[in-house]
């Protein structure tokens, strides 16, 4: 084949290289695709008594770009419960990271792997709480998973796609388009991607001062020591800010709320004294934990 053959057909056929090119985008979606619905059938060798927590890779300013990963280990080590992370895009039986296999039982959704790891460890952190608080910490723990986290998810996805922290995420452009496509039928279909943008960042900050005005002087968001709902506090607030920083819901907490960050604090060192070890730091480096 010579380039006079080639310059002849590519005349013949103008539709050739828009074909060609489709055809190459329909294959790179196809493999997209796989990757990110990459199955459980692998397992590492279980440890006995010991949690495999199959989450993503290391995040660049935090040890996960997900809070849902991040609010499952945090509660593994406030639960003292003996883990090892396996990195990747394994996802489990209901199509969802993070989840865990314990003893050869696997366990998807991080609600339900805690649920399960209350019962198999015997742990309650939410032993000091009385029924009435135990409610209210439920009630938080729903603002926070089912309001607070879509609006992160709508404003990272769809709208800050270009940022910094996102290429240092280590998420390459095409990916992310990919995966704000998918973003914006699940919002859609959830509720809040039917928003204008900003009523969603109107909901952030209500959402925002509810959490701040309930936390007040305390030192955790329970009381002075922490409880379950702690996990999902300090994950989200730790993506809004440390994992998106100069967004708007980072300037708004770092301007009007200050005391959030704090809290994270006091989080991060007493459940994360190895956080650096478990960051890419921008993408620079490779974590050693």
């Amino acid at each position: 084949m010579d380039l006079n053959w080639a310059l002849d057909h590519l005349y013949q056929y103008p539709w050739l290289p828009v074909a060609t090119g489709l055809l190459i985008v329909f294959v790179g979606l196809i493999a997209i695709q796989r990757l990110l619905a990459s199955g459980s059938d692998f397992c590492p060798e279980d440890v006995p008594n010991t949690v495999i927590l199959y989450q993503f890779q290391r995040g660049p300013y935090a040890p996960s770009f997900s809070p849902y990963c991040l609010k499952l280990e945090t509660y593994l080590r406030m639960a003292n419960i003996p883990y090892q992370n396996v990195h990747g895009m394994k996802k489990s039986s209901k199509g969802k990271i993070p989840w865990i296999r314990y003893n050869g039982v696997s366990k998807a959704d991080s609600q339900f792997c805690i649920d399960f790891l209350n019962k198999k460890f015997d742990v309650d952190l939410n032993f000091r709480l009385d029924r009435a608080n135990q409610a209210v910490a439920r009630a938080f723990s729903k603002l926070l998973e089912e309001s607070l986290t879509w609006y992160m998810i709508i404003e990272r996805w769809l709208y800050n796609q270009d940022k910094p922290w996102m290429s240092e995420a280590g998420i390459p452009r095409l990916v992310r388009w990919f995966i704000g496509r998918k973003v914006r039928t699940a919002a859609y279909y959830q509720g809040m991607g039917r928003h204008t943008r900003e009523e969603l960042h109107d909901v952030m900050r209500k959402d925002i001062e509810a959490l701040s005005a309930f936390l007040g002087s305390k030192k955790f968001l329970m009381g002075y020591q922490p409880s379950e709902v702690d996990c999902i506090a300090f994950s989200l607030i730790t993506q809004l800010t440390v994992n998106m920083s100069g967004s708007i819901a980072d300037v708004f907490i770092t301007e009007k709320h200050p005391e959030l960050l704090d809290y994270c604090d006091r989080m991060r060192r007493r459940f994360w004294p190895d956080w650096e070890e478990c960051t890419t730091r921008g993408g620079k480096t490779k974590t050693t934990k």
